[in-house]
């Protein structure tokens, strides 16, 4: 991951989907980020001499000029980190500064960007169908905020877009990075669509007619209920069995990749237990859905994205067979619409 300085004259388009369980990132030039959203009161990190040091402490500046410092990094334990799955995160110093260190792990410290970032359907709508204009306004003025990234400067973010989270993904499916009809556009757009967008908090879900000009109302909301669920419930398991008293998201991570996990020097293999921990969370996703959408056979395709399509990939395409498309790299498909939403729909305006 090349993470140096990003050279541009004018405001680079970014797009940030920035998840409760990891903040993605895609630029122009179609690379990509990944970033654990982990996040602990006060600076845990020291100066290594000689060697640059990567930028994981910021202090977010108030009205008063008042400094309050923050370390996000993957390597905090859990017991360390700040819960930020509450109603207030998207307007809240947590959200401000794992967006800022996105960028300026992205390679723009000190340059200017045109970013869209994103909110859970639920957030992003009232309970009439409407857009929380609110939220959205109180979402784009606390990314203005000042922050002290240390060792560097903060991005310039000289416009702010805010979108949903699952119809974000939607556009990613139709259009592509240079912002043309997809392989997938005529698909998408000629038939009901449903998409099912499987994030860290939240399972997004939202049906779609007409190529998207038409939302269905009552088949629009969130689950809370994401993938944070199953890692604790695998954080929870490796603490309980091997008497641990914290552990790190990347034994998490790893276990949840490999089936193995690895420490102390040693290393188990983890592979059934699980297999079982998916597929309790597998059933407590599809109940869910099912009481929440009904039956989805009126709808000609299903959109799976996030981080849960990428995980879930084999149960998904068993449980809508004949109906379920997962686009490459599925983790980032939000964070890619994003981009796409602000750089070819809003132009940057």
């Amino acid at each position: 991951m090349n993470t140096k300085n990003v050279e541009n004259t004018k405001p680079a388009f970014v797009g940030i989907d920035d998840g409760h369980s990891d903040v993605k990132v895609v630029l122009e030039d179609g690379r990509v980020f990944k970033f654990p959203t982990r996040i602990a009161h006060g600076g845990f990190v020291a100066d290594f001499p000689g060697m640059e040091t990567a930028t994981t402490v910021y202090a977010v500046v108030d009205d008063a000029n008042r400094e309050t410092l923050y370390t996000t990094h993957q390597f905090l334990q859990d017991t360390e980190c700040i819960d930020i799955r509450f109603d207030g995160y998207p307007k809240s110093d947590m959200n401000l500064v794992v967006v800022q260190n996105a960028l300026v792990n992205a390679g723009f410290s000190d340059k200017e960007v045109i970013i869209a970032t994103g909110l859970p359907v639920q957030n992003h709508y009232t309970a009439d169908g409407h857009i929380n204009t609110e939220l959205v306004a109180d979402k784009v003025k606390n990314l203005q905020r000042q922050v002290k990234p240390s060792g560097q400067a903060m991005a310039k973010i000289v416009k702010s877009y805010v979108t949903t989270e699952a119809i974000a993904t939607f556009i990613d499916a139709i259009m592509t990075m240079d912002g043309k009809k997809s392989e997938l556009y005529d698909r998408l757009t000629s038939e009901i669509v449903a998409v099912l967008d499987i994030g860290g908090k939240t399972t997004d879900f939202a049906v779609l007619y007409e190529g998207g000009k038409i939302v269905d109302k009552k088949r629009l909301g969130s689950l809370t209920l994401g993938i944070l669920e199953l890692k604790d419930e695998i954080s929870n398991y490796l603490r309980q069995h091997y008497k641990l008293s914290s552990i790190g998201i990347r034994h998490v991570e790893s276990l949840l990749n490999t089936g193995k996990f690895r420490y102390g020097g040693k290393e188990y293999d983890l592979s059934q237990e699980l297999s079982i921990m998916k597929e309790k969370f597998v059933r407590r996703i599809f109940d869910s859905l099912d009481r929440k959408l009904g039956d989805l056979g009126d709808v000609d395709a299903i959109l799976c994205t996030g981080g849960g399509a990428a995980l879930l990939r084999e149960q998904l395409l068993s449980k809508y067979e004949g109906q379920a498309v997962i686009v490459d790299e599925p983790e980032f498909s939000n964070a890619r619409g994003m981009l796409k939403t602000a750089k070819f729909i809003m132009k940057g305006v």
